[in-house]
């Protein structure tokens, strides 16, 4: 996929020199969830260590596209965007398009780099023929459910969490008003 290069920006697929920017940027995702989801569950040590991997991984398989924005006065990335091909035997359709890790750094946001990620990985699924696409963002999430919405992504399916004891104690409790009745 060719380089698209706007002012002071450029997004072009991502090397395996970019994985500790990555790695920076999902993390920063990560608080960025956290930071407006209470229950969001957090990456255990384990997957931290292994996203420099894991992105290795992703540049290299040709079912993905992987982009990295740089802001090139700088010459540091400052976003990223992913899209992965899904292939299923068990669902219509038979594949789908995922659209993961999508991250522009605070300071850089507002200047259409969103939108311009988000083209170029529309651009991957049109040439790989996927038509259906599929993302997942945090309950809680203005930002992310603000630009999906925008871009035409409506709610589907709901992941509810709870902790145990928290179910248990509404139960208990909802039990002792129903045998007060």
């Amino acid at each position: 996929m060719a380089e698209h290069t706007a002012g002071e920006y450029r997004i072009r697929a991502a090397t395996p020199g970019d994985v500790p920017a990555m790695v920076r940027m999902r993390l920063a995702l990560q608080d960025h969830m956290a930071a407006r989801t209470r229950s969001l569950w957090g990456m255990s040590e384990k997957r931290v260590a292994n996203l420099p991997r894991r992105y290795r991984e992703r540049i290299a398989d040709q079912a993905e596209c992987v982009l990295v924005v740089d802001h090139l006065p700088s010459g540091a990335p400052v976003g990223m965007g992913s899209a992965a091909i899904h292939h299923h035997d068990d669902y219509a359709p038979a594949q789908s398009g995922g659209i993961e890790d999508v991250w522009i750094d605070p300071e850089h946001r507002g200047k259409g780099l969103c939108r311009a990620l988000f083209l170029r990985l529309l651009a991957f699924f049109e040439e790989q023929g996927v038509t259906d696409l599929l993302l997942r963002y945090a309950d809680g999430n203005e930002e992310a459910k603000t630009v999906w919405t925008h871009y035409g992504f409506r709610p589907t399916l709901i992941t509810a969490t709870a902790c145990l004891g928290d179910v248990e104690a509404a139960i208990h409790g909802q039990q002792r008003g129903e045998n007060a009745l």
